[in-house]
């Protein structure tokens, strides 16, 4: 449901694009953000224009991607590491599948900021509860290690009790915040 009080189903291709749906933080918040993120092992990619490239390793293949732009919004997702791919002596200019990620990225951060702010990006409002989410399966590409899948809700997540409380923190933006 959005703040307006609109009730939609998103579709699933709609959930799994990337930049449909956007977390945002104040950007008062940034800083701390980041160093939540790398205190948990996230390494700096790149840094400009007002924005931040963070990833970390996940299940030796895959890897979490977080990009945070100066005006509070974060976009993430999972994909095939492009070290691992540099590791394994792999075509890195390949695209290979990614999906993106909400519940992962505010788990990480929660500890500094605890409010959950989902952005639809297309209607352009904010989502302030979720009744149902889908289940990806982020695959392996066969030619790496197709007994390596990773399950993602809306993303890969490390468990239930993660998303529901990550549900429970799901709010409002205020005003003052953006």
């Amino acid at each position: 449901m959005y703040e307006d009080g609109e009730r939609d189903v998103l579709s699933e291709d709609f959930v799994s694009a990337e930049g449909n749906l956007r977390l945002f933080v104040p950007p008062s918040k940034l800083e701390s953000i980041v160093d939540a993120l790398e205190s948990q092992g996230f390494r700096e990619l790149n840094r400009k224009d007002g924005e931040r490239i963070l990833s970390q390793r996940l299940y030796n293949i895959w890897e979490l991607v977080i990009i945070i732009h100066g005006d509070g919004y974060i976009d993430a997702h999972v994909e095939v590491s492009s070290d691992y791919l540099r590791e394994s002596n792999m075509d890195v200019s390949t695209q290979y599948i990614s999906v993106p990620s909400i519940y992962e990225v505010f788990d990480f951060y929660k500890h500094v900021y605890p409010f959950l702010h989902i952005y639809n990006s297309k209607k352009k409002k904010w989502i302030i509860s979720v009744d149902k989410n889908y289940e990806f399966i982020l695959k392996s590409p066969l030619s790496l290690t197709p007994w390596m899948a990773v399950s993602i809700i809306l993303t890969a997540v490390p468990g239930v009790g993660s998303m529901a409380y990550a549900l429970s923190r799901l709010k409002k933006v205020d005003q003052g915040e953006i």
